[in-house]
């Protein structure tokens, strides 16, 4: 908010129409509903705002790769937690996590694209060829984690951002 305060708001244009457009249509969902609106519906609104904030706070490469340190990271948390609780709990089905599997999955999915996409880059231009180590274990542990989850949607998510990530 200090940022925003001292050097101003500078968003690009197109991507803040296609995320206003975005919530236009989710509003507009809304429109004639006749159920009442619970917490799940009114949760997932609030998130959508505050990707409208979280749009601020990238305005530069260095930012980016910060985000995406940050995403990997986690992943990384989260997928080394999956990997223990499946060895600890022998196994079993969907990783033996204490939570709805696909949550766990929804955190892993990201970190695991970023992951490989700066596996691919490693050593190119604009990546030094010290991270191809790292990004490679980060990737293995994340898809192993994902595996271990059996989430369907996030596994054709992951295939189809893999495809796209090595079609680049």
């Amino acid at each position: 908010i200090v940022t925003l305060a001292r050097h101003g708001l500078r968003l690009w244009l197109p991507t803040t129409l296609a995320y206003a457009a975005f919530l236009l249509i989710v509003a507009g969902g809304f429109i004639g509903f006749q159920d009442p609106v619970g917490f799940g519906p009114m949760q997932r609104v609030a998130a959508y705002l505050l990707g409208l904030l979280a749009m601020t706070q990238v305005r530069s490469q260095r930012g980016l790769r910060r985000l995406a340190g940050g995403v990997v990271a986690t992943a990384l948390v989260v997928s080394t937690w999956v990997v223990v609780s499946a060895a600890l709990g022998g196994f079993v089905y969907r990783g033996d996590v204490p939570t709805d599997p696909n949550v766990a999955a929804f955190f892993i999915g990201p970190g695991a694209v970023l992951a490989a996409t700066l596996l691919k880059h490693a050593g190119g231009r604009e990546v030094s060829g010290r991270w191809w180590g790292p990004a490679l274990l980060a990737t293995a542990l994340c898809l192993y984690a994902s595996a271990l989850l059996a989430s369907r949607g996030i596994a054709i998510a992951l295939v189809a951002a893999l495809i796209i990530v090595g079609l680049d």
